[in-house]
């Protein structure tokens, strides 16, 4: 009778096998203490991971109350000799007032802009916080469809990270 039951048994395992999930492997004892079946499954943990990217740098923090006259932003701009260029293309044909209010978003002020013929040109200002500051002359040519900015310092080594800022601000408000 211990024969039947064992053999009623098999076939009952066999049919569940056919008709569930396969079944878990065995464990393979990796060492890590765990040695269960879900962990054979994700594989060997004690192996080593691929290096980790290091992080983003953090935004720039610009001050938002941060003011500058006309005057004095063009006795800056006069003044600072230390400069870097650079030039996005753009698709859109925008209108000037959503690219000042897009900036301003940021902290990245408007001291002046105007249209002549077919091109769109604006003063910006900002500042770190607590540190340098920038003036920015942007031209958006809309018969090229090409963005060409200006900016100045009072920090040369700050300007490439002000730079590349204003590039992602100019990118997402003129796409």
């Amino acid at each position: 009778e211990e024969e039947e039951g064992e053999e009623e048994s098999e076939e009952e395992s066999d049919e569940e096998e056919e008709e569930g999930a396969p079944p878990l492997p065995a464990a393979t004892g990796s060492g890590n203490g765990l040695g269960n079946g879900l962990l054979d499954l994700l594989g060997d943990l004690t192996m080593p991971s691929a290096p980790v990217a290091p992080a983003a740098p953090s935004p720039l923090a610009l001050a938002a109350g941060f003011n500058l006259d006309s005057a004095t932003f063009q006795a800056q701009w006069g003044a600072i000799g230390e400069s870097c260029a650079f030039a996005l293309p753009f698709a859109s044909s925008p209108a000037a007032q959503p690219v000042v209010t897009a900036l301003g978003a940021h902290a990245v002020k408007c001291m002046a802009f105007g249209t002549v013929g077919a091109a769109h040109k604006f003063y910006f200002y900002a500042q770190q916080e607590g540190g340098p500051v920038f003036l920015v002359e942007l031209v958006l040519d809309l018969g090229t469809h090409a963005a060409k900015g200006t900016v100045k310092s009072t920090s040369a080594a700050a300007l490439p990270r002000f730079v590349e800022h204003l590039k992602a601000l100019v990118r997402a408000a003129v796409p």
